[in-house]
């Protein structure tokens, strides 16, 4: 019995040296998480006891245990080397998630209150025993055609995977879709080209470095305005595209599902000849799904994400998104 076990041992670690390091990720759009306080210098007056939202310490309190079933549910036997969070109001709901329902995780956080006039950011959350910053950055999204106009800025995080791998991790939420298409699409294409830039002075300055982009960008894999501005050159590959023309999505709006949220990595990584040292592949990008995520069928059978909002009423849910995962594994 006894050599049995050391048998199988022997052969799990020898399975795990040939197939590499592995490093779990995950993005996911988590509705409006704010917290219970005005904050004077945004527009965040809906979500307070009295707002129209009567957003309360229950409520608030609810949505961070749901967002914490998410992440655990999502990989239950090991955490996440990191999470890019989009709509978040500031670090106090972090804290309240990674000290709280997370504790036992230890992740950490990266923040930067952006000046969005509804107060909501991106971040990171991530594992220190796997992920070590070297440098962090924010990158404002500006539109000359608009002065006036803000949004989240881009977080940017260069870092060490397990002290080994070098990877720049870029997180983004972009202006969302509005009835005046021409407008916001440029305001996304603004975005887009910011991310670009960035990118392209990464692998000017490496050909094979690691790049991973992710966040709500408010479009699907196949726009052409997104693919134009970022996938152009063929030098970043969305390993969102295997879900283009199937009925899958993160986003369901009127019945029909969309993947507005992306995980993009440098073209390098999913070469099996080039040099970069992790590899990235569409095979372990999966949207998450779990079957207490979703809504109970419609008049159309349609299952939509279990939303914390319906509109302007309190529907009890834990997000319109569906979150996505993906798994980078060292060469």
């Amino acid at each position: 019995m006894i050599e049995r076990f050391y048998f199988i041992a022997l052969l799990t670690l020898c399975l795990t040296s040939l197939r590499g390091e592995q490093y779990l990720f995950m993005t996911y759009n988590v509705e409006n998480l704010f917290d219970c306080h005005d904050d004077s210098l945004h527009d965040d007056n809906e979500f307070l006891p009295d707002g129209s939202r009567h957003w309360t310490e229950y409520r608030l309190q609810k949505k961070i245990y749901d967002i914490a079933r998410v992440i655990v549910g999502a990989s239950p036997t090991e955490p996440f080397t990191a999470i890019g969070l989009c709509e978040v109001e500031n670090d106090s709901v972090l804290m309240r998630l990674t000290c709280g329902p997370l504790r036992r995780f230890g992740y950490r956080i990266i923040h930067h209150n952006s000046p969005d006039r509804r107060g909501i950011d991106v971040a990171m959350l991530y594992n220190p025993k796997h992920l070590k910053p070297l440098r962090t950055h924010f990158l404002p999204v500006t539109y000359p055609a608009d002065t006036s106009f803000r949004t989240r800025d881009i977080l940017y995080c260069e870092a060490l995977l397990t002290n080994l791998h070098r990877i720049h991790i870029i997180i983004a939420h972009l202006p969302s879709q509005r009835s005046d298409n021409n407008d916001s699409d440029l305001k996304r294409q603004a975005a887009f080209e910011i991310i670009k830039n960035l990118c392209d002075s990464i692998i000017t300055d490496n050909s094979n470095a690691n790049i991973l982009i992710s966040g709500d960008f408010n479009c699907a894999p196949d726009n052409r305005l997104y693919r134009r501005a970022l996938l152009n050159d063929g030098l970043l590959t969305d390993l969102m595209d295997k879900y283009i023309g199937t009925p899958q999505g993160t986003y369901c709006f009127q019945g029909q599902y969309s993947c507005l949220d992306h995980f993009v990595v440098s073209t390098t990584m999913t070469d099996s000849i080039a040099s970069s040292t992790l590899k990235a592949d569409t095979i372990s990008t999966d949207i998450v799904t779990l079957p207490w995520m979703l809504d109970k069928p419609n008049s159309l059978d349609i299952r939509y994400p279990y939303r914390t909002f319906r509109g302007p009423y309190y529907h009890g849910g834990i997000s319109d998104h569906l979150p996505v995962i993906t798994t980078l594994t060292s060469k």
